[in-house]
């Protein structure tokens, strides 16, 4: 069923930009990878009257606030903040917009397709391409939970075919700490919105690491 998302936020209140990168995994995990997000900046308090705006980040699902406890009817350029299980916080948990999906978006919780199982246990998130280098057959991908960037060898890649990955393409990825050429990150497997996964190890190498021997006889 077609959904409307919207999120709406303070330039002041930098925690905007945590609930959109977990709005985008939720999505993904309900099975919306392509379900676009609208971004609403608030700028004025008039802007603030007239969306009836109860603090930054607001997330609304067909025009509806399911984080609207009822509690608060003031509306202004204020910092929001969420219940969770670890307390209040500047943004809702994944679990928590998962949840608020399946409820308002009409997405059967149950139904929705399973992510991925992190390989090695380690966690999984979403994450964007920001360079990524087929000659040498590494890129750079970014994420809140990988600051400064998380490195990825071709062979993470769980895709058919050539390993290849775009600037800008959203991805999930685990990882681990470990410093590499820089980074203090490492991706062990990664998958790539719109394209099926399979297993890394049944694909080609990528092009930084073929090599060709001739032999020849005078």
């Amino acid at each position: 069923m077609p959904v409307r998302v919207s999120l709406l936020y303070v330039d002041d209140c930098p925690s905007w930009q945590v609930t959109g990168s977990r709005l985008a995994e939720a999505l993904l995990l309900v099975g919306l990878p392509d379900q676009v997000v609208e971004h609403l900046l608030i700028a004025t308090e008039a802007d603030a009257q007239a969306a009836h705006f109860r603090g930054s980040p607001t997330i609304l699902i067909d025009g509806e606030d399911p984080f609207d406890d009822g509690g608060t009817r003031s509306f202004g350029l204020t910092c929001r903040l969420f219940p969770t299980d670890a307390g209040l916080a500047g943004s809702p948990t994944v679990d928590q917009l998962v949840a608020a999906l399946a409820v308002r978006g009409g997405v059967p919780k149950a139904l929705a397709p399973a992510a991925p199982e992190p390989a090695h246990g380690q966690p999984r998130t979403v994450a964007v391409v920001r360079e990524w280098h087929d000659d040498e057959g590494w890129g750079v991908l970014d994420s809140d939970e990988t600051p400064g960037g998380c490195w990825a060898h071709f062979s993470s890649l769980s895709i058919a075919g050539f390993r290849h990955a775009s600037p800008g393409q959203r991805v999930s990825i685990t990882y681990h700490h470990s410093p590499q050429d820089g980074f203090d990150y490492v991706a062990d497997d990664v998958t790539i919105d719109g394209i099926p996964r399979v297993e890394s190890e049944s694909q080609p190498p990528g092009p930084g690491y073929f090599s060709r021997l001739t032999i020849g006889s005078d």
